[in-house]
């Protein structure tokens, strides 16, 4: 009866930790959205700095999304949303309220390419995690099969 509470526990742990390693491993930007994210950085921050200036809207970020990139602006109403998207057409940008200071994207594309395609910091504080999860569950499992062989010298 304890041995088989102990393989529940051990699972009930171990389970929820593999699923989400999947969920994060699906949510990375794809190497094509890095570099189209790239553009955009290059067009809002660089060529267009002056002209969004001059209408009064701040980028406060950008980001890559499944299939778009997101763009923060303030202030955040239709006549900017309308102007970014008219910009940038509506299937290849997503607009959202910014509330943080604008940051450029300085990684280079090549190097996120070599690197595996994410930046490196991103998922950096998962990891440990995942790493004292598996050591729990190896170390519960390797105590369910110590516990059983004594039970079976008894």
């Amino acid at each position: 009866m304890k041995l088989k509470m102990l393989m529940a526990i051990i699972l009930g742990l171990g389970i929820p930790f593999m699923a989400t390693l999947t969920t994060f491993a699906a949510s990375e930007p794809t190497a094509a959205m890095l570099e189209k994210q790239k553009e955009v950085d290059k067009i809002i921050f660089e060529d267009k700095k002056d002209e969004l200036a001059d209408k009064g809207i701040t980028v406060t970020h950008t980001a890559p999304l499944e299939n778009t990139i997101e763009i923060g602006v303030q202030p955040y109403n239709e006549e900017t949303i309308h102007y970014l998207i008219e910009f940038f057409g509506e299937k290849n940008v997503t607009v959202v309220d910014g509330g943080q200071q604008p940051v450029i994207m300085t990684t280079n594309s090549n190097e996120l390419l070599r690197d595996g395609g994410t930046p490196k910091e991103s998922g950096s504080g998962l990891k440990p995690i995942y790493i004292l999860a598996a050591i729990i569950v190896l170390c519960g499992g390797f105590s369910v099969i110590m516990i059983r062989k004594k039970l079976q010298k008894s």
